[in-house]
């Protein structure tokens, strides 16, 4: 019972608060929490932003971009380099995925060098091959990904969807039965 208690305590937070203006109230007030003296509950610590950095700055939330300025899909992507923290989540992920598979090749590389380390009583044979190989495909499966992601926005791809899209909301709206004006 203790540990769940101490575990509450330090991972979960009792504190709410509420905003009312310029105000913030604060419950419980921090320093009145018994008779268990701890050396974190008599301070508050706040994580602000500015209203006027809010519009100079990219902000991500969650998975969707809160401000100007901010990549969120592949139509708003400039041509010019990119800053990481522009960049939404999705091309995080990406960016992440390759970057693993290119430490997973270099590694592999490294312990190709030393095939087999010896050890007290016997040797230790290295997987450096397997892991060249998998970083390779690995990173090959990530640049058919992106490139066939990027097909799919091209003109003549979007305008064939759109087209599409036009023949089957026009065969839609045929079958709605039309106003009889009795006059």
């Amino acid at each position: 019972i203790q540990t769940i208690e101490m575990n509450d305590r330090i991972r979960k937070s009792a504190f709410s608060f509420e905003i009312h203006g310029d105000d913030i109230k604060l419950y419980p007030v921090p320093g009145t929490q018994g008779t268990i003296s701890t050396p974190f509950y008599d301070k508050v610590w706040f994580e602000f932003m500015y209203e006027k950095d809010k519009t100079n700055d990219g902000v991500l939330f969650g998975n969707s971009a809160l401000l100007n300025g901010v990549v969120t899909d592949a139509s708003n992507i400039p041509y010019s380099y990119q800053k990481y923290t522009n960049i939404n989540d999705m091309g995080r992920s990406w960016i992440y995925r390759y970057g693993a598979a290119q430490v997973k090749e270099t590694l592999g590389y490294i312990r190709s060098k030393y095939s087999n380390v010896p050890i007290p009583g016997g040797e230790v044979t290295l997987n450096g091959g397997d892991l060249v190989s998998q970083g390779q495909s690995e990173k090959e499966a990530l640049i058919t990904q992106l490139r066939e992601f990027l097909e799919k926005l091209t003109k003549e791809q979007m305008l064939t969807r759109q087209g599409a899209e036009a023949t089957q909301q026009m065969e839609i709206l045929s079958k709605v039965p039309l106003k009889i004006y009795i006059g």
